[in-house]
């Protein structure tokens, strides 16, 4: 994923618009990816966790969830430590790819829509202060889920 983290380094002819707030994110404020990045995100971490990705053995363990129901938006203890898992760049090093990881978790194991989790990841982030409560979705209806 390349694009811009910090708002001031938008420009008008940038696709990227929508800035959020997060006392998790570096400086306070994180451009949110384009709703297509943040699903392609989310097909790619599916197929690359999938039977269907010969030769590869990637486990769907988010490094990120420090729990059955909760997930960190930032660094993560131990996660330094390489092991195999969906890691977000934030979670060892950066200030990036929380955001990501929490869209994807919503895709993948909750099963919302991309427009239902590309809104909750966004909602649940602003109102984070650093870690997100993923009990309302661990056993969520496919009503729930649009």
């Amino acid at each position: 994923m390349v694009n811009p983290y910090y708002p001031d380094r938008l420009s008008p002819h940038m696709p990227w618009k929508q800035v959020i707030r997060g006392s998790w994110a570096h400086r306070g404020a994180y451009v949110l990816p384009l709703p297509a990045q943040a699903e392609a995100t989310a097909l790619l971490l599916g197929w690359l966790t999938s039977a269907d990705a010969l030769g590869l053995k990637i486990p769907r363990r988010w490094v990120n969830q420090i729990a059955p129901n909760q997930l960190r938006l930032g660094r993560v203890a131990g996660a330094e430590a390489p092991s195999p898992g969906i890691y977000a760049h934030q979670t060892f090093a950066h200030a990036d790819g929380s955001w990501l990881v929490l869209y994807a978790w919503l895709r993948l194991e909750a099963g919302l829509t991309p427009v239902r989790a590309y809104d909750t990841a966004t909602e649940l982030a602003m109102a984070s202060t650093g870690t997100v409560d993923l009990t309302p979705f661990m056993a969520a209806t496919p009503e729930e889920k649009r």
